[in-house]
């Protein structure tokens, strides 16, 4: 019985040795590359998703690491070292497994829309926390407080933010579309309700000034625009004068 006490209580101390060295590597630098990688994952495993494919076809993405390197160039590890050093924001690294494996199970939707910070995202939201409060100095988004909070010289709350400003459309959630001459976020329109452009349907599709059913992605060489799409599929955009898609 001593002997198999001694094993048990020698397995554990190994275990609990493997689970401290495995957070101390855990930097809040590997978990900004972690989670961009794992975000742009699930991203090109959604492109066939229209509004997925249209957040690709805008930030001119042709592949995972490519997808990963332009999101945390915005975000960079840089900037939250700062923030963690600064004491502005917490670092969780016991959440992170959990965080990682969430994104997965996220929809297509959500993923499309809610790429700027962690806390935006649900599984994520314990793994880095903001410190600063409404209306406080701030120098990244990171650090506010608010799951949709933004830091603009000081954090504001969503209700405060134009949507036209750094973080775009994606302060809009899913259902909703960014109108870019008041920046304020509207309910995007359903089939056959009025429209001016392909942002404010539903669908993604607007045509002759009415939201039609959903379009699909167009392919490498395929006419889009028009009365067609005009999201491509990864790697390739709608060009203006041919209405074909072409490679980046």
């Amino acid at each position: 019985m001593n002997t198999l006490n001694k094993k048990t209580i020698q397995a554990l101390m190994l275990v609990i040795m493997m689970t401290t060295l495995s957070l101390a590597e855990a930097t809040i630098e590997k978990f900004n590359a972690d989670y961009y990688t794992q975000v742009c994952k699930k991203l090109v495993s959604c492109q066939s998703n229209h509004n997925v494919a249209e957040t690709l076809m805008l930030m001119r993405v042709t592949s995972v690491e490519d997808c990963a390197k332009k999101l945390s160039s915005r975000d960079s590890a840089k900037a939250w070292k700062t923030s963690l050093e600064s004491k502005n924001i917490q670092f969780n690294p016991k959440k992170i497994t959990h965080c990682l494996a969430s994104i997965e199970k996220l929809s297509c939707q959500t993923i499309a829309k809610r790429i700027v910070k962690p806390s935006g995202l649900k599984g994520c939201e314990t793994v880095i926390t903001g410190s600063i409060k409404d209306f406080k100095k701030c120098t990244s988004h990171l650090e506010c407080s608010g799951t949709v909070s933004a830091c603009y010289d000081t954090c504001q709350p969503p209700e405060l933010l134009q949507c036209g400003e750094t973080l775009g459309e994606e302060l809009c959630d899913a259902t909703q579309y960014c109108d870019a001459q008041n920046q304020k976020c509207f309910s995007k329109a359903k089939v056959g309700e009025k429209c001016n452009n392909f942002s404010e349907c539903e669908t993604g599709s607007c045509s002759e000034g009415i939201c039609k059913d959903y379009p699909k992605v167009r392919k490498a060489g395929e006419t889009c625009g028009r009365e067609y799409s005009n999201v491509c599929s990864m790697g390739y955009y709608c060009g203006d004068q041919t209405n074909k898609c072409v490679a980046f």
